[in-house]
């Protein structure tokens, strides 16, 4: 048996911009109004620059209770109650536009919902890169395989089998941008290049091998 590993790397060709929202209230009604009251504030800020509500994605919402341990007059911790916690996640995504991402984190940071940021760069489509990783890996393992008949003054016989496992893994730069409000809204003087995407794949090959007319594997 032979692995190969190929990789591949590609420039990222989209900007994807995740949003988290907290909202709380100790009133349950209260902290689910006042997420709506900033859902919609972010609505309005984003509308402004050309994104429509469908653009701006949920791909999270949770709401939980706060409690907290606080001593009573016995001295004993005791769990109280605080309140209701909302979280909303969202995501906006756009083609790679370094001039729209600065115009679009300006537009964030004034908006009353301040919600945290977090900036990754990825692909629209990574079946391309995720391909020729695979087809690196196969020449890999064959280039390796040949050396190793070569090298031992034997030739590689039939292909007998092919070991892979397919991975479905969402790719994104290394390049990261995320911080407080204040520090990202300055990003619209600095000129950000993200770096390749990079991706790695790996598959083993097994291949019989002749020797004076006996045949092992390899």
């Amino acid at each position: 048996m032979v692995k190969g590993v190929g990789k591949a790397s590609k420039r990222p060709d989209l900007i994807v911009i995740n949003l988290d929202l907290d909202s709380f209230s100790k009133s349950y009604e209260k902290a689910m109004s006042i997420a709506s009251e900033k859902l919609e504030e972010l609505y309005t800020s984003l509308g402004g620059i050309g994104f429509e509500r469908k653009d701006i994605k949920t791909v999270g919402f949770n709401v939980r209770t706060k409690n907290e341990y606080v001593k009573d007059k016995n001295g004993d911790s005791v769990l109280m109650f605080l309140g209701y916690v909302v979280e909303h996640s969202l995501k906006i995504s756009f083609d790679l536009d370094m001039k729209k991402l600065p115009e679009t984190l300006s537009v964030i940071s004034t908006s009353k919902a301040k919600p945290r940021v977090d900036i990754a760069f990825t692909l629209k489509d990574d079946s391309e890169i995720k391909e020729e990783a695979l087809r690196n890996a196969s020449i890999n393992a064959r280039k390796k395989a040949e050396i190793l008949a070569i090298t031992s003054g034997v030739k590689l016989g039939k292909l007998i089998s092919i070991d892979y496992s397919w991975k479905d893994i969402e790719l994104y730069s290394d390049t990261k941008c995320y911080d407080s409000m204040p520090s990202i809204s300055k990003m619209a003087s600095i000129d950000i290049e993200p770096d390749d995407i990079k991706a790695e794949d790996s598959v083993t090959f097994t291949w019989e091998i002749e020797v004076d007319d006996l045949s092992y594997d390899l």
